[in-house]
């Protein structure tokens, strides 16, 4: 098996290969907005201005079904219901568009 060094798997994780979590409350910075923290999934992985990472966050909130992006973009984690947050999870890991993404919990329906 081939070891890679943690700034080559960094580059890797979440931008080719994500994971959505079971249990999304758990993995969100309860002090920090969930739009802030899907666009620190794009700032983590890409070159792009704040502008741009705002776009493309409310972007995917759009894509995962949320109607009231303002509404959410601005949310923290415990103002989101349980099927608000795992919609919030989805996005992040897709936010990147990897190619591989990992479910926690594949059968789950968020939609």
């Amino acid at each position: 098996m081939q070891q890679l060094d943690e700034a080559r798997c960094r580059t890797i994780r979440g931008a080719q290969i994500a994971r959505i979590v079971q249990e999304p409350g758990l993995c969100l910075n309860p002090v920090m907005r969930v739009g802030d923290q899907i666009a620190e999934v794009v700032r983590a992985h890409g070159r792009h201005d704040r502008k741009s990472r705002r776009e493309q966050s409310e972007a995917m909130l759009r894509e995962v079904g949320f109607s009231n992006v303002e509404r959410v973009y601005k949310a923290y984690p415990h103002q989101l219901s349980g099927g608000e947050l795992h919609r919030i999870a989805i996005a992040q890991a897709l936010v990147c568009r990897p190619k591989l993404v990992i479910a926690d919990e594949p059968t789950r329906s968020w939609m």
